[in-house]
């Protein structure tokens, strides 16, 4: 399994690079996502948009589920930036995946409180019930 302390140092990189997507214009949040995905989970946006979070978690991490993590964030922050331009539907869509593969994450890979508090996985919640 890969450390907590890794997930988040990675997670904080997806930060740092999401903010620089906001101050983007549309083209650039599209470059800079696909980038993203890319270069945390191997594949591209195209891919993880057809997938459920069910699928994604069997694919991506089979026998690891800590890429449910970094996936799950990456979504999450999607998710906001589809908020943020009024795109409801794939906010809601993103969200659910999010919330879905943080569960598939912590049902392996149980976090002290610590950790849980470091990781924010409380903003989740918001999108545990939209149905699928």
């Amino acid at each position: 399994m890969i450390s907590s302390d890794y997930i988040i140092r990675m997670i904080e990189q997806i930060g740092t690079m999401l903010q620089r997507i906001l101050k983007g214009g549309s083209s650039v949040e599209e470059v800079y996502l696909d980038d993203a995905y890319m270069k945390y989970l191997g594949v591209n946006k195209k891919l993880i948009d057809r997938l459920t979070a069910d699928d994604i978690a069997r694919v991506l991490c089979p026998s690891d589920m800590s890429m449910a993590a970094v996936a799950a964030f990456l979504l999450y922050e999607d998710a906001q930036l589809c908020a943020l331009k009024g795109e409801t539907e794939k906010e809601q869509e993103y969200g659910r995946k999010a919330y879905r593969l943080m569960q598939h994450f912590l049902a392996e890979d149980p976090l002290s409180d610590d950790d849980l508090a470091k990781l924010d996985i409380d903003k989740f919640e918001k999108y545990a019930y939209i149905e699928e």
